[in-house]
């Protein structure tokens, strides 16, 4: 019987708390933080898409794996992947690509804080000089 009650007076207590701020169309305090944290951030921040060329460094993390084994950020997109010359494009037989050294990847991403995504690219490809515009002529 005692989780009942406790059951009950939660629920009271709950549906108090609305039928108040609906009827003074005013907000929790959450609510109005977390409001005015995404106004502020909408004022400051601009959201970005970026398309650039990156190459797979030797000993990194993508080196000899498949793009499947990859768990790429959520906004990241593999655009495409220039092949090394010194290694054939190497398919498995799930049809999947394997990363090796050179490898030049085309990624696109929409962010508000490019240096963090950069810094996971490069936690992923290898340190390396990072370069929207890599020449590949």
């Amino acid at each position: 019987m005692g989780i009942l009650t406790a059951c009950c007076a939660l629920l009271y207590k709950f549906l108090a708390k609305c039928v108040v701020e609906f009827s003074h169309n005013s907000y929790g305090i959450n609510d109005s933080i977390i409001n005015n944290l995404i106004k502020e951030q909408e004022e400051t921040h601009q959201r970005k898409i970026i398309d650039t060329h990156i190459v797979i460094k030797k000993g990194s993390f993508a080196e000899h794996k498949h793009v499947k084994d990859i768990l790429w950020p959520s906004n990241f997109f593999l655009l495409s992947i220039i092949p090394s010359k010194s290694h054939y494009t190497e398919v498995d037989q799930q049809c999947s690509k394997i990363f090796h050294e050179g490898d030049v990847l085309n990624i696109r991403y929409a962010t508000f804080d490019e240096h963090r995504n950069k810094e996971k690219l490069v936690a992923i490809v290898g340190e390396q000089d990072y370069d929207e515009s890599l020449n590949l002529s």
